[in-house]
């Protein structure tokens, strides 16, 4: 077991020698630089109609079909449920089939989708057209994040990963501050909110030609496994004999309940504490602004952290950044008790919020999950983790903070517009919405904080096991096969630790 480990400890120290070799000319390649600026715009769009376009709309939906934050919540789990049920099946598909082209297949399903969103006449049909909608965005990021994998090497993941996931956080907070904004104007006869949708299904078209167009599917690392039975339970089989692997799955499960709290319900109690809508804008423009700079750091801080201290480098710094989410979040619903009164005190801590609580996704999780798995898993692993994620995310985020606000808290649906509600009635429902999402992102967080502490024990030892299967792949392909890429075994891998 010494002399396994000791090889392992050499080969990532190796790869980390590179990293200075690896310059930014050899990274920009026009493979690299087309497929990155697409998937950048992709995320960009999918984020901004994930969830953050119906998080803005939800007072204009209040007006217009008259529901109440129960129903306000099923909604933003119907926008997100599917997405998380389906995103494996996308994975397991994009692990044998093209990946540019199960991208091209879902982006026109989505635009279709959405168009019936945007016309949509009943709350029902709106449920139904969103759910659909979330089917076809399941595929998205756990596709894109495979192919990532596959173009750069692994000492520029982190930040490859960041880019990605700032483009997201940047269409997510533009669409948040539009639909804000516009949803509840009437413009040339209709509502602001159907324009938003119809928007959104345009350029979701617009992308699927220009992928179509120029997209390069990346080479594979190994050869493609065949997509059978046998295959998908052998690989569901390997992931479940990795602790590592569960363990951050869990603490992401727990971890994105904050943020799909706040981003389900924190424009809606923005607009409820008596803030000008300029303001509200430009608090949304903070947060955005501050999240889209923390992801770059995250990234950045979290390869540099793997480059120093492989074992716990990149565990330490989602500590430190869960530890400041916390800080910043009871500071802002516990200890500001009238955002009106300090709107600007709102303003910055929402940007720190975002600077400093959103490093966990691309500079540790995603990374981390890139180097337990073999590479011929990776979008079915990334598939079945980003599933597992939003289904909690979906139920305990969304779901939870709005039955929390109007059953335990005492949230008051009104169909009146908010500038005319009684002071005290806008008052109320601005503390219950700040004290359901003040409760759902501190606890998940300090359970994020003992999960980190697990993930330190388990993390080298999976890592180091890939390292081995992958060399040995590698070795089985070089001797020649049967044209079907092998899948470790956990048991195997274990024999061959132990022998050694």
């Amino acid at each position: 077991m010494a002399a396994t480990k000791t090889e392992s400890s050499a080969l990532l120290q190796e790869s980390g020698k590179q990293a200075p070799e690896m310059t930014w000319r050899v990274l920009c390649t026009r493979t690299i630089v087309t497929n990155m600026v697409l998937l950048s715009l992709l995320q960009m769009l999918d984020k901004s109609d994930m969830k953050s376009t119906i998080a803005g709309m939800l007072r204009a939906l209040e007006l217009d079909f008259g529901i109440d934050a129960d129903q306000e919540a099923l909604l933003l789990v119907i926008s997100a449920l599917p997405l998380a049920i389906f995103a494996p099946v996308w994975g397991l598909l994009a692990d044998s089939y093209p990946r540019f082209r199960l991208m091209i297949v879902s982006a026109i399903f989505w635009g279709l989708t959405t168009f019936i969103s945007a016309f949509s006449q009943s709350f029902a049909l709106l449920c139904f057209s969103r759910g659909l909608t979330a089917v076809a965005l399941g595929g998205i990021l756990p596709i894109s994040q495979g192919i990532v994998a596959d173009l750069v090497p692994n000492v520029y993941r982190g930040r490859m990963f960041a880019l990605l996931t700032v483009c997201g956080g940047a269409g997510a907070g533009f669409a948040l501050l539009i639909a804000t904004d516009i949803s509840t104007e009437t413009i040339y006869g209709m509502r602001g909110w159907r324009w938003v949708f119809l928007g959104i299904a345009i350029l979701s078209l617009v992308a699927a030609l220009f992928i179509t167009v120029l997209a390069v599917e990346p080479v594979r690392k190994g050869k493609t496994p065949t997509l059978n039975c046998e295959t998908v339970n052998r690989s569901m089989s390997y992931m479940a004999n990795v602790p590592t692997f569960a363990l951050l799955v869990l603490q992401a499960m727990f971890g994105l309940v904050p943020w799909s709290a706040f981003s389900g319900f924190g424009p809606l109690w923005l607009q409820y504490s008596d803030l000008s809508r300029d303001q509200i804008s430009l608090a949304l423009v903070c947060f955005g602004v501050g999240n889209g700079f923390g992801e770059l750091l995250g990234g950045l801080l979290g390869d540099i952290a793997a480059s120093y201290a492989p074992d716990t480098g990149r565990v330490r710094v989602a500590q430190v950044s869960v530890l400041l989410g916390i800080t910043w979040v009871v500071t802002l619903f516990c200890v500001i008790s009238d955002a009106a009164k300090s709107p600007s005190t709102v303003m910055a801590l929402l940007f720190f919020l975002g600077l400093t609580g959103s490093w966990v996704g691309s500079g540790v999780k995603t990374p981390m999950l890139a180097e337990i798995v073999p590479s011929h898993m990776m979008v079915s692993v990334m598939g079945v983790a980003y599933g597992l994620e939003h289904a909690s995310s979906s139920i305990f985020g969304s779901l939870v903070t709005g039955v929390l606000a109007q059953h335990v808290f005492g949230y008051d649906t009104s169909t009146e517009d908010v500038a005319h509600m009684p002071q005290a009635q806008r008052r109320s429902n601005a503390t219950a919405l700040s004290s359901s999402i003040g409760w759902m992102m501190v606890v998940p967080w300090i359970i994020c904080l003992f999960i980190w502490s697990a993930i330190t024990w388990t993390y080298p030892k999976d890592r180091d096991r890939v390292l081995r299967d992958e060399e040995a792949r590698a070795a089985a392909e070089g001797e020649g096969d049967n044209g079907v890429s092998p899948l470790p075994a956990v048991e195997e891998g274990e024999k061959d630790q132990s022998s050694t």
